[in-house]
């Protein structure tokens, strides 16, 4: 070993009571078997490639609403049951000012109809001219509305329902058509979804290599994350594609998790490769930088990936499909990209290394590099109270319109402004309005033909109910207890194989994520009905037993993130005091996180930098909900490599304010830069029109920033140097972590 070794340091990271990390001892393994680990890598790549090559065609385009809610049932009941449930595609028709008259727009209107309704994906269509119901007709006079039921699930449906809008295009004789409705909305997001994968794929690898090169000084250098991070993603999309044959899996999941995937693959072989190239400047040959590097950055590693994906194991508390597959495929993604790290990276190092060493000599040395962070930390030892409350108030000032927060289910808002169904859905608010039911009540078992006198009383009392503009049932409908006669067709549409059904629409003003359309929900559930089984549903209700699911969950993921959290951390630090302040700061950055996501994407604040997207004082759900949580876990991901830093600079010199410094001036650089890379590859969701993508990516973006620049960077540092030697306090303490809790060096 050469004489400029730091033997003191060496044994304390490569060595202990039981020999060597076994995270030393699995690079050692990969380096001298480099060509099975390379080999195996690359077929085991090869395969998920292939394997992910289906993966599209049997991904869920749902998975944002609790499955097994009172409304889920009342909407797979109607689905099921009823000849025409409620539509799955509206479709204005204007003749405009064409020349051709009122007859010829009325020949193309039932034209139009029948042609649809001999479409094989159409299980039934309804429209003005075929049934004059006033609600059909525009406020105008003009334009009409046809209303689709598909056949199928809602996957089917979707599919079908981008094949029909491809085929029909718009115009059908004098007739000018524009088609929303949840089906229409779904087809364009899976297109938009297919878009943004295809421009993540062209940019991402080729920005990420230029940043990466800038780093180490080399292309060479930026090929090795590169490599890694292509296992990770390839792998990850592998174990989807499988488990797309066993259980449902979000669309959404495919783009989220490969830019979260190549972002942590590209962070742990940041620390990891850094840390080698450390250890070559200090004198070590290749196999031993090797076992250095994981004996310290590549533990590191590990206990990083162990918590992404604990934190995001405690998704699997709610009851959201889309929220469950990211948990498994987040958990996925960071232990393959630390398995990558841990086993393909040391095999590379050790083809690779001595040429990864030789081209970044003409770099700065590493002590420059440490410069600003050392004036930065040497700042923060004077003053750390001025530092500490200077983080916490920029938080605290966040967080605050993180109070206002409101949110909504996706629909056609998550789609551009400019988008044609989004307009479409937006003309037929404006000019049907009640045209289509917010809330729908199933009465299983109730034969309409027979019991005519149940229905009307029904529908009579839920009438009365505040907020409700109409009742439709079999029976006609009923306004304010008034009963109109049924339109034509209506009792062959309210009829089904097993009972019937009622379309309940709501008063101007009621929107249907509103607290006056959740209490209306709660109203017509206890208005008393004529069977039992009785099941309301319908987008208000579908909002209102998703929102309580997710309430109930809550409380249970929490405690498993914090318990889980509390238990790594003080696994890997031996302190009482270091996980209670971990968490409790991660939860504060977190306030902060909300604040900026209420801000930006409820109010539309920065509309100017993000590019145009819809805004209705409400946010998508579930988007700002992982988030949080990937949130939690990244920051938790930076503090663990803080503190492995610290930890390590306080056990070889007792000092913890030096601890602090040192720690500081050797991480800070590369937790920025890692934040960096991942910003911008989970930044690249910007650029999608779609806004839960944009919410997605500024949001975990912003959080990466203010967790590196302000909390990993300010806030952690102040409050170690203010809780002095008691940071390292706890059970089982050794050598300098054992002395008096006072603080030295202040």
């Amino acid at each position: 070993m050469p004489t400029t070794a730091p033997t003191p340091r060496r044994s304390r990271s490569t060595a202990g009571a039981s020999g060597p990390r076994w995270t030393a001892r699995a690079a050692d393994w990969a380096a001298r078997r480099r060509r099975l680990v390379l080999t195996v890598a690359a077929l085991l790549t090869v395969w998920a490639a292939w394997a992910a090559t289906s993966t599209a065609d049997r991904l869920d385009l749902a998975g944002t609403t609790a499955p097994n809610s009172e409304s889920a049932q009342a909407d797979r009941w109607i689905a099921a049951h009823a000849a025409a449930g409620p539509p799955q595609l509206l479709i204005v028709a204007d003749p405009g000012t064409t020349s051709d008259g009122p007859a010829a727009a009325a020949a193309d209107g039932t034209a139009l109809t029948e042609h649809l309704d001999r479409q094989p994906s159409v299980r039934s269509v309804t429209s003005w001219w075929t049934t004059h119901d006033p609600a059909l007709r525009s406020r105008d006079g003009t334009a009409a509305l046809l209303l689709l039921t598909l056949r199928g699930d809602e996957n089917q449906r979707v599919r079908s329902a981008g094949t029909l809008v491809r085929d029909l295009g718009d115009r059908y004789g004098s007739l000018t058509l524009a088609v929303s409705g949840p089906a229409a909305a779904g087809a364009e997001t899976l297109e938009q979804v297919r878009r943004d994968a295809q421009r993540s794929e062209l940019l991402t690898a080729p920005v990420a290599l230029l940043l990466l090169a800038a780093v180490f000084g080399s292309f060479l250098g930026g090929l090795l994350p590169l490599a890694v991070g292509l296992v990770a993603v390839l792998g990850t999309l592998g174990v989807l594609g499988l488990l797309t044959r066993v259980t449902q899996v979000s669309l959404l999941t495919v783009n989220f998790t490969t830019a979260l995937g190549f972002g942590l693959a590209l962070d742990y072989s940041l620390f990891y490769v850094t840390r080698y190239q450390e250890e070559r400047r200090n004198g070590h040959d290749g196999p031993q930088a090797i076992r250095l590097a994981a004996a310290t950055a590549g533990h590191t590693v590990y206990f990083s990936a162990v918590t992404v994906a604990c934190c995001a194991t405690a998704l699997l508390c709610f009851p959201l499909y889309f929220l469950r597959s990211m948990a498994i495929a987040c958990s996925c993604v960071a232990l393959l990209a630390a398995a990558a790290c841990l086993l393909v990276l040391p095999a590379l190092l050790s083809v690779l290394g001595d040429r990864l060493v030789a081209a970044s000599r003409s770099r700065r040395p590493a002590r420059d590099e440490g410069a600003m962070w050392a004036r930065l930390a040497a700042a923060i030892r004077r003053r750390p109270g001025w530092w500490g409350a200077s983080a916490l108030l920029l938080i605290l000032l966040l967080a605050l319109p993180a109070r206002h927060a409101a949110f909504q289910l996706a629909d056609d808002q998550a789609l551009a402004p400019t988008s044609p169904a989004h307009l479409a859905a937006e003309r037929v608010q404006d000019d049907f309005a009640g045209a289509v039911p917010t809330v729908t009540v199933a009465l299983p078992g109730l034969d309409p033909r027979q019991r005519s006198a149940d229905i009307t009383g029904y529908a009579q009392a839920l009438s009365h109910v505040h907020g409700v503009r109409a009742v439709r049932s079999a029976a006609g409908t009923h306004r304010s207890g008034s009963r109109e006669p049924p339109p034509t067709g209506a009792g062959m549409r309210y009829a089904a194989s097993a009972g019937t059904w009622l379309e309940v629409s709501t008063a101007p003003g009621v929107t249907p994520y509103s607290a006056a359309a959740r209490k209306l929900v709660r109203e017509v559930r206890a208005v008393p009905a004529p069977v039992d089984g009785r099941l309301v549903g319908g987008p208000s209700a579908v909002f209102t037993d998703t929102l309580a699911a997710l309430r109930t969950g809550l409380p249970a993921a929490v405690a498993v993130l914090t318990s889980s959290m509390a238990l790594l951390v003080f696994a890997y630090t031996r302190s009482v005091l270091v996980p209670l302040k971990t968490i409790a700061v991660s939860f504060l950055s977190l306030t902060a996180v909300a604040g900026i996501m209420v801000a930006v994407f409820q109010r539309g604040e920065l509309q100017w930098l993000l590019g145009p997207y819809n805004t209705t004082g409400r946010m998508e759900m579930s988007t700002p909900l992982l988030v949080l949580f990937l949130a939690f876990a990244l920051s938790m991901d930076y503090e663990i490599f803080l503190l492995a830093r610290v930890r390590e600079v306080y056990r070889q010199t007792g000092d913890p304010d030096r601890a602090v410094s040192e720690g500081l001036r050797h991480t800070g650089r590369l937790i920025t830069l890692a934040a960096g890379v991942l910003t911008f590859t989970v930044a690249l969701l910007i650029l999608s029109p779609l806004t839960v993508a944009k919410l997605f990516g500024f949001s975990l973006a912003a959080a990466l920033v203010l967790d590196a620049v302000v909390v990993r960077s300010v806030l952690v540092p102040s409050v170690i140097h203010l809780a002095g030697r008691y940071t390292w306090w706890g059970p089982g303490t050794t050598g300098a972590s054992r002395r008096s809790p006072r603080s030295t060096g202040r």
